[in-house]
């Protein structure tokens, strides 16, 4: 036990010497993704469980793309959370006089091929956005119904994770992982030794680097951006036509004082239900019982169906779901933005400055944390104009929480 603990000692060591004795801008780049990637995994975590809870949205499209997207957040994020854990220790950084280590480096060759390995599998998250991004082009530009949605669905979630684990196992077979800065990707470092002997394929790794995971997600960014411009005049239009149009509902029975609170309440009800969005309690919907007088509660119920089936109410709707959209295409520019333009100076054979780096390593693990809060808003928004008197904290906690 002795030797064992003496071993653990002047491991111990080993490490506190490789931390300490790195850069200032190598233990910035390690510890950065850190925090973003810890609150991306419990976002994804937040909707993945959200998803399963409900039999009903496990068998929505739009909601089974969200549970493929923050599941491979998950799996992704986390290896980002590691950092610099999985490189070889005593890997030189490139920040300094290039003779220090990089900080936090511990791993091994394995344990960096692992590394490699899930953060070429990252290329699914912006292949899932694109799906979700064709799913809201199909419903809200095109009209499609769920049925229709249903027969090409399975296409959502075969593309993203074959083509992920298709090419990251190629490049894990075909030595093309090594470390960068702050974490593992396709860098062979036998391509980037002077004294190095690489193979033809690593020394085409660049062309990889672009073929296999940036030429997609540029693909990505261009879809995207055409979607983005389409739902957003789609939006646009809708916003014209509801400042035309304004619902009138003609009705020959006078109902009594207080009446209309009471169609508010079931029709906040119905749209709760509908939403599967959970009521705070107190105040219960009218549901035209005898009490309430036949007459009254049949014409109320009539009423609340012209409200909920007017062609407004089906504008508002397409409306909302556009915006839902158009959010997600925008978390999707803030993730991605960074590590494009880093890879725009690598393109240019420039070295991108240490806070362009910063903040690639520091946006590129959140999409998770803003998707969380892009998938929750709907709900949270209906919460709390039902009960305006609950805060934030305790609205989030209702939603989050809430049993399907």
């Amino acid at each position: 036990s002795r030797l064992v603990y003496q071993q653990y000692l002047s491991n111990t060591a080993q490490v506190n010497t490789t931390m300490t004795g790195s850069p200032p801008e190598s233990k910035a780049l390690a510890i950065a993704p850190k925090f973003t990637a810890f609150l991306s995994i419990c976002g994804s975590f937040a909707i993945f469980a959200r998803v399963l809870r409900s039999p009903k949205r496990r068998q929505q499209p739009m909601h089974k793309i969200m549970l493929g997207l923050s599941t491979a957040d998950i799996i992704t994020t986390a290896i980002l959370f590691a950092s610099t854990w999985p490189i070889p220790k005593d890997t030189l950084s490139v920040f300094g006089d290039k003779s220090q280590p990089v900080y936090g480096a511990i791993g091994s060759e394995r344990s960096c091929n692992v590394s490699g390995f899930f953060n070429q599998f990252l290329v699914a998250n912006p292949l899932f956005n694109s799906t979700l991004a064709t799913y809201y082009l199909l419903t809200v530009y095109y009209g499609w119904n769920e049925r229709q949605i249903k027969r090409i669905e399975w296409l959502f979630y075969t593309i993203p994770f074959a083509y992920a684990t298709i090419t990251s196992i190629f490049v894990v077979a075909a030595k093309l992982i090594g470390s960068v800065e702050w974490t593992c990707w396709i860098n062979p470092k036998e391509a980037n030794e002077d004294d190095g002997d690489p193979t033809a394929i690593q020394s085409q790794y660049k062309m990889f680097q672009w073929l296999l995971s940036f030429g997609p997600i540029w693909a990505c960014v261009i879809y995207l951006s055409i979607i983005f411009t389409m739902l957003y005049r789609k939006m646009r239009g809708l916003e014209e036509k509801n400042k035309r149009y304004a619902p009138r509902i003609n009705t020959d029975v006078t109902l009594p004082t207080g009446t209309m609170t009471d169609v508010e309440q079931d029709a906040s009800a119905h749209d709760a239900e509908a939403n599967d969005i959970p009521q705070p309690s107190g105040g219960k919907p009218n549901t035209g019982s005898p009490g309430n007088g036949g007459v009254i509660g049949s014409k109320l119920r009539m009423i609340t169906a012209k409200i909920w089936n007017s062609p407004e109410k089906e504008r508002t709707k397409s409306q909302q779901i556009a915006r839902q959209g158009m959010l997600y295409v925008i978390a999707f520019y803030i993730t991605w933005l960074f590590p494009t333009i880093t890879r725009i100076f690598q393109l240019a054979n420039k070295s991108p400055s240490f806070l362009i780096q910063f903040v690639d390593t520091l946006l590129l693990p959140l999409q998770g944390f803003m998707n969380f809060f892009i998938y929750f808003r709907p709900a949270l928004i209906k919460y709390r104009k039902s009960d305006p008197s609950a805060g934030i904290f305790r609205s989030m906690k209702a939603v989050i929480t809430a049993k399907d």
